[in-house]
């Protein structure tokens, strides 16, 4: 018999999973405990889900806001497109086209944690991410070679 809570004892540890733990802890568990632990769980997924996915449209509204007053600057002010300030320029228009074209399918994506969007739109989305991110990381080894 101690045996065996023994090795129970150390399956627990080396598994750490709490439904296995919530049947073992003792002879007389009882599947309304496992139901109550499901449920817990459950609410606690749903609050961590719902604060991630505020942290994530924070973000990305702050991406496109920020990309986007450094283009219209650069753009409106002529002034200002120096050389370096060019390549910045073409950097922020990548990162901006970034996050207008693939980042909003990613932020869903992410929240429902399941992609919606169908195959086709998945591979040509991927492609502009690749292309996009391809031109934003050359500009950085031109910004690099100029400085």
């Amino acid at each position: 018999m101690f045996l065996s809570v023994v090795l129970l004892l150390a399956a627990q540890h080396v598994l750490a999973a709490p439904a296995l733990h919530a049947l073992t802890m003792s002879s007389n568990s009882s599947l309304s405990n496992v139901k109550s632990l499901r449920n817990l769980t459950t609410q606690e997924d749903g609050a961590v889900r719902v604060t991630e996915s505020i942290a994530i449209i924070v973000i990305a509204i702050f991406i496109c806001l920020g990309n986007l007053v450094i283009v219209v600057t650069l753009y409106r002010k002529s002034y200002l497109l120096t050389l370096s300030n060019k390549f910045v320029f073409s950097l922020t228009l990548s990162n901006f086209l970034l996050s207008v074209l693939v980042l909003p399918f990613v932020v869903t994506s992410s929240i429902r944690r399941e992609w919606i969007f169908g195959v086709v739109w998945c591979n040509f989305s991927a492609l502009l991410y690749m292309l996009i991110s391809s031109a934003s990381m050359l500009t950085l080894g031109l910004i690099a070679i100029d400085r």
